[in-house]
């Protein structure tokens, strides 16, 4: 059902999403936002979500708190270097044998394992890199797991699901 909410959303705020990665309390998405309405693409997933959670489960109120982290993409090499981050993060769950086949993600699709979602747009992220290459990119090690951009982005991502639990 999320997914298919992310799929309306998609077109109602006229948005492409490059990567994304489902997780059980959260979730990541690598968005370009040409009208700048980022907030607002955010805003309508969470709403029709939680209404939808909430009569499913003869709930009321809101389920996500706080604001979500944003950070802007700053050039191609920084592009590659988030959808990686985004692809990878199943694996608090998962192991790197699994990984490509996590359902709800999109990193089976980026290395041509299987069809994506008509919500995902992977011509910005897939030329930059082959199949097999990318899949040992995501699972290796990287000098970027530790730089500052990670960093920023771990700890911005770290203290959005502290307040979202």
């Amino acid at each position: 059902m999320f997914e298919n909410l992310i799929g309306e959303t998609v077109t109602v705020c006229d948005v492409e999403v490059h990567a994304y990665a489902l997780m059980s309390n959260h979730f990541h998405f690598l968005i370009r936002d040409p009208n700048g309405e980022l907030s607002g693409f955010i805003q309508y997933l969470a709403g029709q979500y939680a209404a939808a959670y909430n009569i499913r489960t003869r709930r009321h109120g809101p389920l996500f708190e706080g604001r979500f982290c944003s950070v802007p993409i700053l050039d191609e090499r920084h592009l590659i270097i988030e959808a990686r981050y985004v692809e990878r993060n199943p694996l608090a769950f998962v192991t790197p044998s699994w990984l490509a086949a996590y359902a709800h993600s999109s990193l089976g699709v980026s290395i041509g394992k299987r069809q994506g979602p008509a919500l995902l747009t992977t011509d910005e992220t897939s030329p930059r890199v082959s199949g097999v290459d990318y899949l040992d990119f995501v699972l290796a090690d990287h000098t970027s797991d530790t730089g500052p951009v990670f960093q920023r982005l771990h700890t911005a991502v770290h203290h959005a699901i502290h307040r979202a639990t």
